[in-house]
């Protein structure tokens, strides 16, 4: 044991031997007196002896452990100083901070602070008030959460750096995934023998705190040993404005189509208060493309409003282009204001039609093959815009995929194991696969093959159904992506459709997203997507918003005229397939969708592609599966460059708006949905770390001594009285017992 001031450890020891030496001097021995009695009193005294020695023993002991305690009170700051006598390295705190989008927020108001340097200032008032040696852990709540000082660290001084150097993500906020680990962390303490505080500081807006989400009983069963401290959420309207999606009619462009492609809507939101009414001032521009800013006028209460702007995309052909929208407002939200996508400008599109080539000259549409009625289809005259590309069945190979858009298979039952394995590598590519049924068989063997290679929940019958009587189709249709800008006109199209063969997907034992169906229920057309084609980001601790995996499509019916179906000679024939080339490839550029904290796989990205470059610099490296090596943090067009440096596509990133809403939500409501995982507290914001003493391991030990001193004092009196068998006789006090001065000092 060392003393930082060695006068008080002697000071003390000297303290300690003054009972000691009094108790010694009132056992000096008198010289005895004998007289009459003595015989009887001395008789009495050695019945009593051991009793009396026992009683003045025990307060001796008393008095000296009054006086021992009484300095270790006084001197415990010196043996703190030492490390000993510590108690407060059992207990640890951990700090949850919510640095989501909704971080940002800042209030209207004289404080223009946001919630973020709140939590932060509150965090700091809470490591300040702890001893040096009271550990502190440090979890970030913004998606992926982070946990910069996991396992609870003693370095306050680096911690409070670390803390003041943080900034609001624009990812959502994962208070639930912060709060696993979290419980992790104390599971992980209690096995040392340690007690844990976990604070949570968030605002516990409605898009950082989900309260249709239960968190679960996180903390159940961790018993008394965690206090669970978390900020009051807040009350303030925010006001905000926000871009919640810019929608293209089409994001693959080509020109002269008649199709409305020229037209983007901006889609906007209000939160977080009364909505009163007002404007926002909104903007579009782009690559060599600029539009004129428009003027959102809301009426009072109103949420939602959209904007639709004419592009002219002629001096952006033939490369991938980039649109920002910005809606210009003073709001408690900047990220939220601005939104990104890209749009492929092309001049041509290149289509790999799969079927025996013919050179002869057909004198009967009767003749025609199913793969000749589609190349009509698509290429409608010498200026379409769509190259197709004949193929024969043998040749399907991975270089032959390579350059194309997509793949239609017109023979199907020809296709080789490998061309199947190049269809399915070039569709997780972000490939369009179209498949129909070849026309001049009965058993359909194929189809197994097919559905094995592209792992699709697809099963069909062997053998084609007829239909002598002619099947028609289906009075009212299934609302459709892929032919979304014909709904309107479907009826009128297929209302003289006669099909007389079909092979349909079994519905009874397939998962299949039917777009066209007969009157029978029997799907026409149906749509899917490989199922594993793309590992999801979810496998890997995360969650995936978006899918690069391409499409497939299967058309149920061969287009021979008259044997299978009078399509080929109808209208619909030229806007059917030209809408699931064209509308196709644009869904699965659509579902591209990238947001902020995401980790996506990109596999429709080139080969070249190396890495993709933040619109700030930063470069995030490519693996295998054309993945980034760590979460994209920022909303922005991201450049892909090849190892050269050089750009070879680009895509949009952005915040989710859901993450992004500010309306406050209620204390009771949010109580509720903290309660669920455990008995949460909410602490004083003025007074941040008050409670923590309901977290101490026990009183302060200089204050266990004092108690412990006050109680002997009390016990010393009442002992010292007991001992002394005073009694009042006729002669005054007497304190020995009814023996004379003489035979007590023989005591």
């Amino acid at each position: 044991m060392t003393f930082v001031t060695t006068w008080l450890a002697v000071a003390g020891a000297v303290g300690m031997s003054i009972p000691i030496i009094i108790h010694l001097l009132w056992r000096q021995r008198r010289r005895p007196i004998e007289w009459a009695a003595m015989r009887f009193l001395i008789e009495a005294f050695k019945r009593n002896k051991r009793r009396l020695q026992v009683e003045q023993l025990i307060l001796l002991a008393v008095r000296c452990l009054i006086v021992l305690l009484l300095g270790g009170a006084l001197a415990r700051p010196l043996l703190d100083a030492a490390g000993l006598l510590d108690n407060d390295e059992s207990r640890a705190v951990i700090l949850i901070i919510d640095n989501g989008v909704t971080a940002a927020t800042t209030p209207p108001g004289a404080e223009r602070s946001d919630a973020l340097a709140r939590h932060v200032a509150h965090a700091i008032g809470v490591i300040r008030s702890l001893g040096p040696s009271e550990a502190v852990g440090l979890i970030t709540a913004a998606r992926p959460i982070a946990s910069p000082v996991i396992p609870p660290s003693v370095d306050h001084g680096a911690i409070i750096t670390l803390l003041e150097g943080l900034t609001a993500s624009q990812s959502p906020s994962d208070l639930a995934g912060a709060l696993r680990l979290a419980r992790d962390t104390v599971t992980d303490l209690q096995k040392d023998g340690r007690r844990a505080v976990v604070y949570l500081l968030s605002d516990f807006r409605a898009g950082a705190a989900p309260l249709d989400q239960p968190l679960g009983d996180l903390f159940a069963g961790l018993g008394d040993d965690v206090l669970l401290l978390a900020s009051p959420p807040a009350e303030s309207p925010a006001p905000n404005v926000q871009i919640t999606d810019l929608t293209p009619v089409r994001r693959l462009i080509l020109p002269g189509a008649a199709d409305g492609s020229q037209q983007i809507t901006v889609h906007l939101a209000r939160h977080g208060g009364d909505l009163p009414r007002g404007a926002s001032r909104l903007r579009l521009s782009g690559d060599d493309i600029s539009a004129a800013p428009r003027t959102v006028e809301w009426g009072a209460g109103q949420a939602d409003a959209s904007v639709t702007f004419t592009i002219n995309y002629d001096r952006a052909l033939g490369r991938e282009i980039g649109l920002t929208a910005i809606v210009d407002d003073d709001d408690a939200l900047a990220a939220d204001n601005t939104r990104y996508v890209t749009l492929d400008v092309r001049d041509r599109l290149r289509v790999t039609l799969v079927s025996p080539p013919t050179f002869e000259r057909i004198a009967s549409i009767e003749r025609l093959t199913p793969g000749q009625w589609i190349r009509r289809a698509l290429r409608t005259s010498d200026q379409s815009p769509i190259d197709v590309i004949d193929l024969p069945p043998g040749s399907v190979d991975d270089v032959e995929l390579r350059a194309t858009d997509a793949v239609i298979i017109a023979q199907p039952d020809r296709l080789t194991e490998s061309g199947w394995g190049a269809v399915r590598r070039f569709v997780d590519r972000g490939g369009l696969a179209i498949i129909v049924p070849p026309a001049d068989l009965n058993v359909h063997s194929w189809t197994e093959v097919f559905a094995s290679h592209l792992d699709l929940p697809w099963r069909f019958p062997l053998e084609a159904s007829s239909h002598p009587n002619g099947l028609l189709m289906a009075d009212e249709q299934p609302a459709s992506e892929l032919l979304r800008l014909l709904q309107g006109e479907l009826p009128d199209l297929t209302r003289s459709l006669i099909t007389y063969r079909s092979l349909s997907v079994d519905t009874a034992s397939s998962q299949a997203e039917a777009v066209l169906v007969f009157e029978n229920g029997a799907p026409m057309l149906v749509i899917g997507s490989p199922r594993a084609a793309a590992p999801d980001l979810a496998e890997r601790g995360g969650e995936s918003h978006q899918s690069t995996r391409g499409l497939v499509l299967y058309l149920a019916v061969a287009p021979q005229f008259p044997e299978w179906t009078t399509l080929p000679i109808q209208m619909f024939m030229v806007p059917l397939f030209q809408e699931m080339v064209r509308q196709g490839l644009n869904m699965i550029r659509s579902t591209q969708r990238i947001e902020v904290g995401d980790q996506p796989a990109l596999p429709g990205l080139a080969r070249a592609a190396e890495s993709v470059v933040a619109p700030d610099g930063v470069t995030f490296a490519l693996d295998a599966a054309r993945r980034p090596t760590r979460p994209l943090e920022k909303a922005g067009l991201y450049e892909v460059v090849d190892g050269a440096g050089l750009r070879v596509g680009r895509v949009a990133v952005n915040l989710d708006p859901r993450a992004a809403r500010t309306d406050p939500q209620s204390a009771a409501a949010v109580a509720a949905w903290l309660g669920a995982s455990g008995s949460w507290r909410v602490f004083d914001p003025a007074q941040p770390a008050a409670l923590l003493a309901e977290a101490e391991t026990g009183a302060a030990l200089a204050g266990y001594l004092l108690t412990v001193v006050l109680a002997l004092l009390v016990a010393e009196t009442i002992l010292a009285r007991r001992f002394s068998h005073a009694y009042r006789g006729s002669g005054g006090v007497s304190t020995t017992g009814g023996l004379s001065p003489t035979l007590a000092g023989k005591a």
